[in-house]
């Protein structure tokens, strides 16, 4: 009973419209096509039918379709964060860019070569451009800043970015990917789903082949 209703928590998660939707592309890119039972609510009623009644007794148990849907459910759920991170790192994405002005650290000091440190924001995945004025024209050159772990070094304050931003409202905001992005998740989904759906070296193969051409795309 413990075990089942662990399993129910970590499986019905809030899903939203676009990310079931990703999740199906996913799934119809590995040849699983039982879409139409894929939802939470019949995951939760398929689980709760593991759990003891009253009595004691198990109300149902689970056929070896419904451990598969399962399985990939709880795949696609643990390997869904780490993969939009993954695609968010991989351009300098229009829909999760921000631009923001940042004053100097008080309290850090370059050893050498700058007067002003500059701590990079929480949320910063790729730097877009950066510039001491708020035109971003021109922008700071080679040797006019450096970049140093969690700060960036130059002679201005405050200092001007515009970098990719991983925020709920921004680059992992899924309702303001273009489709073609996307699409590059579905396939990146699809290759982990691979392992564990028993697919042929070669069929991996085209997979990672088709992430690449859609991340390209």
């Amino acid at each position: 009973e413990a075990r089942a209703k662990d399993a129910i928590n970590q499986t019905l998660r809030v899903t939203a419209s676009s990310r079931e939707s990703v999740y199906q592309g996913a799934m119809r890119l590995v040849g699983f096509r039982r879409l139409h039972r894929f939802s939470d609510d019949v995951v939760a009623a398929r689980l709760q039918a593991q759990m003891p009644a009253q009595d004691g007794q198990i109300r149902g148990t689970l056929n070896s379709e419904m451990a598969d849907e399962l399985r990939v459910r709880a795949i696609l759920d643990d390997s869904y964060d780490n993969a939009v991170a993954y695609i968010v790192q991989q351009g300098l994405w229009n829909f999760g860019q921000r631009s923001v002005a940042i004053d100097a650290a008080i309290d850090v000091e370059p050893e050498f070569g700058f007067s002003n440190a500059f701590e990079k924001p929480s949320d910063f995945v790729r730097l877009v451009q950066i510039a001491n004025n708020d035109k971003f024209y021109p922008n700071l050159g080679t040797g006019e800043f450096l970049e140093e772990g969690g700060y960036w070094n130059a002679n201005c304050d405050p200092l001007y970015v515009i970098y990719v931003s991983n925020d709920a409202d921004r680059g992992t905001d899924m309702n303001v990917w273009p489709r073609t992005v996307k699409m590059a998740l579905e396939a990146y989904l699809a290759i982990e789903l691979a392992p564990a759906l028993r697919l042929s070296a070669a069929r991996i193969a085209q997979l990672q082949s088709d992430f690449r051409t859609k991340l390209r795309d």
